[in-house]
C-alpha cells in the first residue's frame, strides 16, 4: 500500500522488479507477524463480508469513517512517524475537518493528543520478527469453500524455484480446476502467489502458521469478491478432518460423503443411527456410502396467531376453499383486537396512506389491501363479515376489521378518466358523496364521516 501511494501520489518511477525488492526489503525489516494479523486479516485478503471496528467509539469514528481501521492496526510506527501521519492527513485531505464525525468537535486537537498518543502506545514500532527461512516444498492437502459454488476439496503444490516457488492449485468440487503460476514468501510467513487456468487469473493470500498449516483466501484478480477460502495440511502429516461434504444426511437415502484430510485410513466407526461403508481411500481423504436411519419428522400444525394468545389448528380445518371461522375470526376476535379506525369510501386512501401513521401500515397491509381495491374496481360488494386485514408487525398477530364500506364502480371509474392534473384530492377521492368545496374556500364548513356507508360528507 505504502509503495504503491509513493508510485501515485509522488510520481516514483519504479519497476515490477524493483517494487518486488522493495516490498521484501519492508516487508523483512518491517513486517509483522502471522499472530500480530490475527484478526485484521480480512483487508489483506480482500474479504468482501467483514465486520471492521475500533476498539473504541472515538477511533472507529476518527479513522474508520474514512477507511478500514485494519489499515491503522497493521501498522507500527515510532511517536513522531504517528504525527507525521496525522500531518499527512490533514494536508492531504484538507477539507476532512468539515466532513461528518469530524466537523462537531475539535478534530485538530483531538488527533493531536488523544489519537495520537493511542497510537504510539498501542501500535508502538518495536522489533520486527525474523523473516520465513524454511522451505515450504511439497504437496498440501486442501478443502474449502466458495460462495456461489460450494465445498470443495483438492491439492496444493509447490516447489522450490530460486527464491520463489512454482505453485499448482487443483479444486474438486463439481468441476475440477486447475490453477499453475509462482509464489513467493514475504516478512514472518507472508503467501503470496499469482495462478492463472488459462482463462481466470486469480490471487493467493495465505498464512502460514507455525503448526505448518496454510490458511487464507484466493480470489479473482479483476473481480476479488468472487474467491474462497481454503486450509491446508502437508501431506502425510498426522491424521486430521479438514472437511466433511456434504455435511448431513437425509433420511432413508443412501449419501455419498467425503472426508478429506491426511492419514485417516479406512477404519470406520459409524454412530448409532448410521450404517454404511468406506468405498473409497487415497492419501487426500476417504468416500463413505451412508444411510441415516429413523423416522421422518412430520408435521400436521399449521399456527394461526391471533391476539393475545396463538392456538394450533389442523391442516384438514384450513383449507383454503372453505376457511374456518377461527381462521377468518369472530365478533370476539374483533372486539379484542385494535380499535378499527372509521372506513371512509373505498378504502383506496387507506392503501395509499394520508399520513406518516397510515403509510408506515400500509407497508404490512398492502397485500390485503390490493386485494379490496381490486374488488372494489370490479364492482363487488361488502359481505358484511370480517376480513383478516393484514400482518400488524407491531403486534405480531393477525386482526379482522368490521368492513362497512359499500364500494361503488362508476365513481371510481370516474376519477380514473379524470386528467391526472384535475383529480380530485386523496381525501376528497375517497368518499361517493364527496362534491363539497375544499376548506380553504369554505372554511365555515366540516367534514364528518357517516357510520353507514363510510363516506366523507359535508354540512354547514
Amino acid at each position: 500500500m505504502t509503495v504503491v501511494r509513493m508510485m501515485r501520489n509522488h510520481e516514483v518511477a519504479l519497476s515490477d522488479e524493483e517494487r518486488l525488492a522493495v516490498v521484501r526489503y519492508l516487508s523483512d525489516t518491517r513486517g509483522l507477524s502471522v499472530a500480530e494479523t490475527e484478526g485484521l486479516r480480512y483487508i489483506l485478503e480482500r474479504e468482501p463480508v467483514a465486520n471492521d471496528a475500533g476498539p473504541s467509539e472515538l477511533m472507529t469514528q476518527t479513522c474508520s469513517r474514512c477507511h478500514s481501521y485494519a489499515r491503522v492496526a497493521l501498522q507500527r510506527r515510532t511517536p513522531e512517524d504517528w504525527e507525521h501521519l496525522i500531518n499527512f492527513h490533514l494536508g492531504q485531505f484538507p477539507t476532512l475537518e468539515y466532513q461528518a464525525l469530524a466537523r462537531d468537535r475539535d478534530w485538530w486537537g483531538i488527533a493531536q493528543t488523544e489519537i495520537h498518543d493511542f497510537l504510539s502506545a498501542t501500535y508502538p514500532m518495536g522489533e520486527a520478527p525474523a523473516p520465513y527461512d524454511g522451505d515450504l516444498s511439497g504437496s498440501y492437502i486442501l478443502a474449502g469453500r466458495q460462495p456461489g459454488q460450494g465445498d470443495y476439496t483438492g491439492t496444493l503444490t509447490i516447489a522450490k524455484a530460486d527464491r520463489d516457488y512454482t505453485v499448482e492449485m487443483v479444486l474438486s468440487g463439481e468441476v475440477e480446476r486447475r490453477f499453475t503460476g509462482t509464489g513467493r514468501i514475504i516478512g514472518a510467513g507472508e503467501w503470496r502467489a499469482s495462478l492463472s487456468d488459462g482463462t481466470t487469473e486469480i490471487r493467493q493470500v495465505f498464512a502460514l502458521n507455525e503448526d505448518g498449516s496454510i490458511t487464507g483466501r484466493w480470489f479473482d484478480r479483476t473481480y476479488d469478491v468472487t474467491g474462497g477460502r481454503i486450509s491446508a495440511v502437508k501431506a502425510g502429516s498426522a491424521a486430521q478432518v479438514l472437511a466433511v461434504v456434504p455435511p448431513r444426511l437425509k433420511i432413508g437415502e443412501a449419501t455419498e460423503v467425503r472426508i478429506s484430510g491426511p492419514a485417516l485410513g479406512d477404519g470406520l466407526t459409524l454412530p448409532e443411527g448410521v450404517t454404511g461403508s468406506v468405498t473409497a481411500a487415497t492419501p487426500e481423504g476417504i468416500t463413505l456410502t451412508l444411510t441415516a436411519t429413523g423416522s421422518r419428522a412430520r408435521s400436521s400444525w399449521i399456527w394461526a396467531y391471533r391476539r393475545p394468545r396463538l392456538w394450533p389448528m389442523t391442516a384438514s380445518t384450513a383449507s383454503p376453499s372453505s376457511p374456518s371461522s377461527r381462521w377468518r375470526g369472530s365478533a370476539a376476535t374483533a372486539a379484542r383486537s385494535r380499535k378499527p379506525r372509521p372506513v371512509r369510501g373505498d378504502g383506496l386512501d387507506q392503501r395509499r396512506g394520508r399520513s406518516g401513521r397510515h403509510r408506515r401500515r400500509s407497508r404490512a397491509r398492502l397485500s390485503a389491501r390490493e386485494l379490496a381495491a381490486r374488488e372494489f374496481r370490479r364492482g363487488g360488494a361488502c359481505d358484511g363479515g370480517y376480513q383478516i386485514r393484514g400482518h400488524d408487525r407491531r403486534a405480531g398477530s393477525l386482526h379482522a376489521r368490521r368492513c362497512r364500506s359499500q364500494p361503488r364502480t362508476s365513481d371510481v371509474d370516474e376519477q380514473r378518466r379524470q386528467p391526472q392534473g384535475r383529480r380530485r384530492s386523496r381525501r376528497r377521492r375517497a368518499g361517493a358523496e364527496c362534491r363539497g368545496p375544499s376548506l380553504r374556500d369554505r372554511p365555515a364548513l366540516r367534514r364528518r364521516a357517516d357510520p353507514v356507508k363510510g363516506a366523507l360528507k359535508w354540512e354547514t
